[in-house]
C-alpha cells in the first residue's frame, strides 16, 4: 500500500511565523531547512502528499526552488498565502481550492479551512484543513482534523495541550514540524465519537 502523506502551512521562507506560532528556531533559514529534512525524513520517492494551503512566501523562485528539495508526489490545496504556490502550479500533480479525494477506500475533504459540516459527513467522510495553526480546538465529535504543521508539533511535542486551541511557550521541538500520515490519522479519527451538527445523521435514515 502506498503512504500518503498530509500537511499543511509550512510557511517556507515567512520571517514573522517564527514569531506568531512560536516555532523553535532562530530564524527562517533555519527554519526551512528544518522543514524540508523533516519532510524528506518522512516522504519518499513515490509517496502521495496532499498539501492543505500556505506553502511559501516570498518568489516563485524561492516557491520553486523548495519544490525541488522536496519528495513525493504532492497534490496541492490553495491557500490565502500561496501567491508563489500558485506560479509554479505546473510542478503539482494537481492544483484545486478544495477537492474530495479516496485514500485507501476512505473518502476526505480537503480544504485549507476549516468547515463545520461538509458533503457525507454523516456518512464517515473526514474533513482535513490547515489555516489555524492550532488556534481552533479539537472538535472530539467531528471527523475533522488540523494538518498543519503547527497542529502536528503540538500533537507530537506537547500532548497534554493538543487539542486546545493553544501553542505552548516551550516543549516545542524542531523534528516535530513535519507531514502526518494517514494511519497517524487514523488512529486520532477512531478516538473520535461523531455526533450531528445539523438535521444530517440525527434520524435513523440519513437526509441527502
Amino acid at each position: 500500500m502506498k503512504n500518503v502523506w498530509f500537511i499543511s502551512d509550512t510557511h517556507f521562507s515567512h520571517i514573522n511565523i517564527i514569531r506568531y506560532c512560536k516555532r523553535p528556531f532562530v530564524d527562517h533559514e533555519i527554519h526551512d531547512a528544518a522543514l524540508i529534512s523533516n519532510w524528506n525524513g518522512c516522504v519518499k520517492d513515490g509517496d502521495d502528499v496532499y498539501f492543505l494551503g500556505d506553502f511559501c512566501f516570498r518568489s516563485r523562485t524561492r516557491a520553486k526552488e523548495i519544490r525541488q528539495k522536496l519528495r513525493g508526489q504532492i497534490f496541492f490545496i490553495e491557500g490565502n498565502h500561496d501567491s508563489a504556490a500558485h506560479q509554479i502550479r505546473q510542478t503539482f500533480a494537481w492544483y484545486h481550492q478544495v477537492k474530495m479525494v479516496k485514500v485507501n477506500d476512505q473518502l476526505i475533504w480537503l480544504s485549507h479551512y476549516a468547515h463545520r459540516v461538509w458533503d457525507r459527513s454523516h456518512y464517515s467522510t473526514w474533513h482535513l484543513y490547515g489555516h489555524c495553526h492550532h488556534s481552533l480546538p479539537d472538535d472530539p465529535f467531528a471527523r475533522s482534523l488540523d494538518v498543519g504543521v503547527d497542529a502536528t508539533a503540538v500533537r507530537l511535542g506537547r500532548p497534554d495541550i493538543y487539542g486546545s486551541g493553544t501553542i505552548p511557550d516551550s516543549g516545542l521541538r524542531p523534528e516535530d514540524y513535519r507531514p502526518i500520515h494517514f494511519d497517524e490519522i487514523a488512529e486520532l479519527m477512531q478516538r473520535k465519537q461523531f455526533k450531528p451538527i445539523d438535521h444530517h445523521g440525527q434520524s435513523e435514515t440519513p437526509q441527502e
